[in-house]
């Protein structure tokens, strides 16, 4: 009896260790993103629609910062306006959200990896967050030219090999901080059926969210409280770091 319950408890500490980081704590931050400048588009880029056929054009810029919002919990949204880089009158008002975020040690425990550029990433990836695009609540929806037409988007692969991924050089074009994801894109018809890119500059990595931010702890946290004289310091509810004093 004793031996069954000793495996038991081994495997389900195995478990918590193989398994807690896919649940690792996501920044709480809401940061500005703009279009990722690349020499290879003239007018910079945020949201590639692959052989979109409304539009001469298939790249679409924001018309002012949009804005990147992750809430600490594993979720997060980009919002914001698009126009096509060669008819400013045909855009989309920008909705797209994002789930179950974690960090590298979370993803890669999943089999997953990420999207790699050759001199700019190195290993920056290690530092990255990495998110599930929500494929029930995400959309570009027309104005102007495009008035009517609404696009749903989907994660994109579809095993979810790779997730938009957040970071330094994260957009893989330059070192910056940005990110990239790629989705899968349908209309309500089926009529525009394609794929496609976020593709943004911003520096949206903050401090992940602590119990007491200006500790960067969370409460029972091991601390030191800087007094020789105590032993096993802790960040008490009162995000105190203190101390036993020893005998």
């Amino acid at each position: 009896m004793k031996t069954t319950i000793l495996r038991t408890a081994n495997v389900l500490f195995a478990l918590l260790i193989c398994c807690s980081s896919m649940f690792a704590q996501t920044p709480n931050s809401t940061c500005v993103v703009d279009n990722t400048n690349d020499p290879a588009w003239n007018n910079g880029i945020a949201i590639w629609l692959n052989e979109f056929p409304l539009t001469t054009s298939d790249n679409f810029i924001l018309t002012s910062p949009g804005t990147f919002v992750q809430d600490g919990n594993g979720n997060a949204s980009f919002t914001g306006a698009v126009v096509n880089a060669n008819d400013p009158s045909m855009g989309f008002n920008v909705n797209i959200n994002y789930v179950n975020g974690t960090d590298w040690a979370g993803w890669s425990a999943q089999g997953r990896t990420y999207k790699d550029a050759p001199g700019i990433v190195n290993n920056n990836y290690l530092s990255w967050y990495y998110y599930e695009l929500d494929n029930s609540n995400s959309t570009l929806t027309g104005f102007g030219g495009l008035s009517g037409v609404t696009l749903n988007l989907t994660h994109n692969p579809l095993n979810y090999q790779y997730g938009l991924q957040v970071g330094t050089a994260g957009n893989l074009v330059n070192a910056g901080g940005g990110m990239s994801g790629w989705f899968f894109y349908t209309d309500a018809t089926g009529n525009y059926a394609n794929n496609g890119d976020v593709i943004l500059e911003g520096d949206c990595n903050s401090t992940p969210l602590f119990d007491c931010p200006s500790l960067g702890a969370d409460i029972g946290d091991a601390c030191d409280d800087g007094d020789a004289n105590t032993g096993s310091d802790m960040v008490d509810a009162n995000c105190n770091c203190s101390g036993t004093f020893l005998d």
